[in-house]
Order: C-alpha cells, then structure tokens, then sequence
C-alpha cells in the first residue's frame, strides 16, 4: 500500500488546516483562560478533528478502525505533552509571549507528527 502524491498533499491539507483551527482557538481561549489550560484544550479539540480529516479526507476510510485510533492516540498523547511541556518552556523560561509561543509549537508539532507517521506507516506495511 503505497502513498501516493495526493494522499501526501491531502495528508498537508487536513494538518494545516487542524493547525489553523488550533491556533486560532487557542488564541480565541487566551482571552478567557490561563495559556495552559488553554493549550490542553486546544489538543484536546484538534485530536477529534485530526482523526476525522485523516481518516475520512485523507485516506477515505468509511469506517475506523480502532488499530488506527490505538496508534494515533499514543502518537497525539505523546504530541500533546511535547507540545505541553514545549510551551511552558517557552513562556515561563525564554519569556515569549504564549500567542507566540503557540506558533512555535504548532511548528514542532507538524514535524514531530511527520516523522512519527512515516515510522507507524512502516511499521504497519511490515
């Protein structure tokens, strides 16, 4: 099961437009709650809506398999933390601005999520 050109194209369609939507619902929440919880939240949301694009859009599957919600949860949890503890580092220690530091996130996000699904793509081919 190969990937194909437009399942990659479609793969950074669904992931830019989840970045979009986490980054202005986390700045929307600023408004009203501690950047932490904040950022919790927005994982939170973005997990649903990532499954449902990448299941659905990206590799137009009309059901879903619970194999594939076992490993995107584990990836995203893991995603979740890194950008958790990432943001605090970045606001409480560098002393940037959370409405910053989320862009920066967003950024390390994408390519941990990258290289993690290459590796559960292999590793699920074998």
């Amino acid at each position: 099961n190969e990937i194909t050109y437009k399942e990659v194209i479609k793969f950074l369609l669904a992931g830019g437009l989840v970045n979009i939507i986490s980054i202005v619902t986390f700045q929307l929440l600023l408004f009203f709650l501690n950047y932490r919880i904040s950022s919790l939240l927005t994982y939170f949301t973005s997990f649903f809506l990532t499954i449902f694009l990448n299941n659905y859009y990206v590799h137009k599957n009309t059901t879903l398999p619970i194999k594939n919600v076992f490993y995107f949860t584990i990836v995203y949890t893991l995603n979740c933390i890194m950008c958790y503890y990432l943001i605090i580092f970045i606001t409480d220690s560098l002393f940037i601005n959370p409405r910053i530091g989320m862009f920066i996130t967003a950024f390390c996000a994408a390519i941990f999520n990258f290289f993690m699904s290459r590796i559960i793509l292999k590793s699920n081919k074998k």
